[in-house]
């Protein structure tokens, strides 16, 4: 069990929060990805992600976009966690546009987290891996973390499985000190995908 780390849950958290299914960001279709752990070298242009008819909800400072490879969240988001010590992020600026092609917020930036690390204890997770792939994990039914591995990293993706973001306690503080929306954390030992 750890007692500082957590993992970041990319799910809306009420079912008032607007929940973006299938965002369609030029950027991506370039083949961009944020979600791989990788640093990003290449000049990247500017990105708007276009919402459907059905995107509609609150504006969260986090918020959930399937298509998106990356975290969606808030200039006040990337501050605080930042204001953490987090220094292993990449952030490029969003201009969300509605259905009839006005821009309705220039607040949002798409996050990439540079670096995966392999945390997981496998002896004491309940993980099946990729048949295939055998360095990636297939499915989680509970997780337990290695932090002596983790050697102090306040915010990362997880080796094996780069969808799965764990970030230290100070992290998760700071986010519900300043009441920072859209956010949801679960214990390792309680996620499961």
């Amino acid at each position: 069990m750890s007692d500082n780390y957590w993992i970041w849950c990319n799910l809306p958290t009420s079912e008032e929060d607007m929940f973006i299914g299938d965002a369609q960001a030029e950027i991506m279709r370039q083949g961009l990805k944020f979600d791989n752990g990788v640093f990003i070298s290449n000049v990247v242009p500017e990105i708007s992600i276009q919402l459907g008819d059905e995107d509609e909800g609150v504006l969260t400072d986090h918020i959930v976009a399937t298509g998106v490879y990356g975290l969606l969240m808030t200039h006040r988001l990337v501050q605080s966690i930042i204001g953490c010590g987090v220094e292993n992020i990449q952030v490029f600026p969003v201009r969300l546009i509605d259905t009839n092609g006005v821009c309705i917020s220039e607040n949002y930036n798409i996050v990439n987290i540079i670096g995966c690390i392999n945390a997981v204890d496998v002896e004491l997770s309940d993980i099946e891996m990729h048949p295939v792939f055998p360095d990636e994990i297939d499915s989680i039914e509970s997780l337990t973390l290695d932090e002596s591995a983790i050697k102090g990293q306040l915010f990362f993706r997880l080796m094996g499985s780069t969808q799965v973001i764990v970030v230290h306690d100070s992290i998760k503080n700071e986010i519900e000190k300043n009441h920072l929306t859209g956010v949801k954390f679960l214990p390792p030992e309680d996620y499961d995908r």
